[in-house]
């Protein structure tokens, strides 16, 4: 069918050879249709790996699934079990999270950060879930870098701090849930195991990263409260969250898609506008090289 459709193209071309104009026509029009497909092709492709990147970026160090509990701790050994046992063609690696707010300090007191996120991790597993340790500064001896009372920062929180890899910070956290009126926080050291960048400022600023050991040292009333998961690649994510939230049905479950909605919607409707754009343009081309034809 394809070498029918050349030689009918190559046949309208030269036959013309006989009228100048007519000929000359012809061909320019031939030549604009083939511009255009290839811009079409090619403005397609650069959408969709400006897409890709751009969700890489976005999805930053976030998982492909969440599962979060909104009422409190998670019996996250069993609940890892089970899903390893029941979703094993749908999932690769899980990763159990705490999270807490706190401040860092250096070690004078003399400046302090905004209100951050501190995330209790699992360092063994954590890497086959998340990019979090790709994206570390040091790229050497990273699980040491979140060992014992080591902590991770971002790039813009050690600038502001003027902190460094390897030095004394100060914690101040609220150990247990707020029970009065009057908030009383306390302090605990720790050492900045390493620095990362994710190019994404909520994270580079705000978010502090700890070993689940350390966490559940400092924050003894707050434990597990969401699982992270890493899909298989050829796995239908958006599927594996219904199946998901139809076994689980008490917990939270969302992609991190779900975490910029806004962005999410922009980019697809980018890229079919684009293309709907440069279909039109082809459609023109393609409507002169009939028209000549007829003539």
């Amino acid at each position: 069918m394809m070498k029918l459709i050349v030689k009918l193209a190559l046949a309208q071309v030269f036959n013309t050879s006989q009228q100048k104009s007519l000929s000359i026509m012809v061909k320019l029009s031939y030549i604009a249709l083939t511009i255009g497909s290839f811009a079409l092709t090619l403005v397609v492709g650069i959408m969709n790996g400006f897409q890709k990147e751009t969700s890489k970026k976005l999805q930053g160090i976030h998982a492909d699934i969440i599962m979060k509990s909104s009422t409190g701790a998670l019996d996250y050994k069993k609940l890892i079990e089970v899903i390893n046992h029941e979703f094993i063609h749908d999932v690769k690696a899980t990763s159990p999270q705490a999270i807490a707010h706190a401040l860092i300090t250096n070690q004078e007191q003399t400046l302090f950060s905004p209100l951050s996120l501190c995330i209790g991790i699992d360092p063994t597993h954590e890497p086959q879930v998340t990019t979090l340790f790709n994206t570390l500064c040091n790229s050497q001896n990273k699980g040491g870098q979140i060992a014992d009372k080591n902590i991770l920062i971002g790039v813009t929180a050690a600038r502001t701090l003027a902190l460094k890899e390897g030095d004394l910070v100060n914690i101040l956290y609220l150990p247990e849930e707020l029970q009065s009126k009057k908030i009383t926080l306390q302090e605990s050291s720790a050492r900045i195991g390493g620095t990362f960048k994710t190019g994404i400022e909520e994270f580079d600023t705000s978010i502090i990263f700890c070993n689940l050991d350390f966490f559940q040292e400092l924050f003894t009333s707050i434990d597990v409260s969401q699982i992270v998961i890493k899909c298989h690649k050829d796995v239908d994510i958006d599927h594996c969250v219904q199946r998901l939230k139809a076994r689980f049905q008490d917990l939270e479950i969302y992609t991190w898609k779900d975490l910029y909605p806004a962005l999410v919607s922009a980019l697809e409707l980018e890229k079919y506008a684009a293309f709907i754009i440069l279909t039109l343009c082809a459609l023109i081309a393609a409507i002169n090289c009939m028209a000549l034809i007829f003539m």
